[in-house]
């Protein structure tokens, strides 16, 4: 009798995890849902203030993070982009100025790219890294994605202290785009995705 009950335990746990499981699967929102509702967009005009780089600017279809140096931080920047309809990661870190001095050598994995311009007086150098997106990590930034796509006009306080640090979110569906950010911040939805993508490229690509 006793093995007769715990043979129903086990088999009623089995049947429970097969329940459970395809709702853990499809916990991540599918891609094709992506910027399903749309709320204060900025249209096919620019977003913000900085254009970046030529490879974050290809994205037709997906987010990216900015964190832009000012004041003191003046001649670092960086974007991080999602592009969902090449399923991947690219990390574009660019120096100027006084921080030209501090942007890494060629490297031999065909990964990481190293770009250096001039034009007139402006000199700088873009490093670019890419990586694959796995399908689990797309559904996730499709669902904080979504979030700040559907939030309404967020009026963020003025900063009581001046900021040496440009941050944001920009969203892409084609044609159309959303910002959020700036030197005052950013909406409580935009600042999560902001960090969900630090920590994406943190574990997709080794630290130089």
């Amino acid at each position: 009798m006793r093995l007769l009950v715990e043979t129903i335990r086990v088999t009623l746990a089995a049947a429970c995890a097969a329940v459970l499981l395809p709702a853990a699967a499809d916990a991540a929102c599918p891609l094709d849902s992506f910027a399903d509702r749309k709320v204060d967009v900025c249209g096919s005009g620019k977003c913000t203030s900085f254009t970046p780089p030529v490879e974050i600017e290809a994205i037709t279809r997906g987010v990216y993070g900015e964190t832009i140096g000012l004041f003191i931080n003046d001649g670092y920047a960086e974007w991080v982009g999602i592009d969902l309809d090449k399923s991947e990661i690219v990390e574009v870190q660019r120096y100027a100025g006084r921080e030209l001095g501090a942007a890494p050598r060629a490297s031999s994995d065909p990964n990481v790219t190293r770009r250096e311009t001039r034009d007139g007086d402006r000199h700088w150098i873009d490093v670019v890294r890419r990586a694959p997106l796995a399908a689990d990590a797309a559904g996730d930034i499709v669902c904080s994605a979504n979030t700040v796509w559907a939030a309404p006009p967020s009026i963020v306080p003025p900063s009581l202290s001046i900021t040496d640090m440009h941050q944001g979110v920009v969203l892409i569906d084609r044609g159309t785009r959303k910002a959020s950010g700036g030197p005052g911040g950013m909406s409580r939805p935009a600042q999560a995705l902001h960090a969900q993508l630090r920590k994406l490229l943190a574990a997709a690509l080794p630290a130089r």
